[in-house]
């Protein structure tokens, strides 16, 4: 299957990059993983869902095969209260191994009815320095609560030297980041 081979050689590009947060996903992945959000989490009108607020991803890292990795942590989210950190290694969720698991699998798991908790198993690479092995499992008992998703960019003005600046961070790209970038320019 000709779509087959061009999968493997643009994940081999993207893996000599040895880059754990590079993923290529194919166009049934990604409409899959687009269809798990309920509402475009850039919409104005994004309703909020009830989880913990955790961006995932599986990870390509050769200390974690198989292994769904915290991206990023929503801020003032539950997952950030708890102490979950981007770069965490998802193990378990309620019990369940995630080993293995899609990022879109475990991102389900977490979701449930608001004021919940849900116990999650996470690893930790250690700190710069200390010895490469991964350390033990860490379970944190998190209480699930309405997420909005955080917007695909977000726009400030700072003063530097008496000089207005503006200060423009993307959150994640899509098809309309060009514009809204634009938008947020004039």
């Amino acid at each position: 299957d000709d779509d087959a081979e061009l999968y493997a050689v643009i994940r081999g590009m993207l893996q000599s990059l040895n880059d754990p947060y590079t993923r290529f996903l194919t166009p049934d992945q990604f409409e899959a993983m687009t269809k798990m959000y309920a509402t475009n989490p850039n919409s104005q009108a994004a309703k909020p869902t009830s989880g913990i607020g955790i961006q995932l991803i599986g990870s390509a890292s050769q200390d974690s095969p198989g292994m769904v990795v915290v991206v990023n942590t929503i801020q003032k989210s539950p997952a950030e209260a708890a102490g979950i950190l981007p770069g965490d290694f998802i193990r378990s969720v309620d019990g369940v191994d995630m080993v293995g698991a899609t990022a879109e699998a475990v991102a389900a798991k977490c979701r449930g009815e608001t004021g919940t908790t849900v116990s999650i198993d996470i690893e930790r690479l250690p700190a710069e320095g200390a010895p490469s092995a991964l350390l033990g499992t860490k379970t944190i008992q998190v209480i699930r609560s309405p997420i909005t998703p955080t917007p695909m960019l977000e726009a400030s003005q700072a003063a530097l030297k008496n000089q207005r600046v503006g200060i423009v961070k993307i959150n994640s790209f899509t098809q309309e980041t060009e514009q809204a970038v634009r938008r947020e320019l004039k």
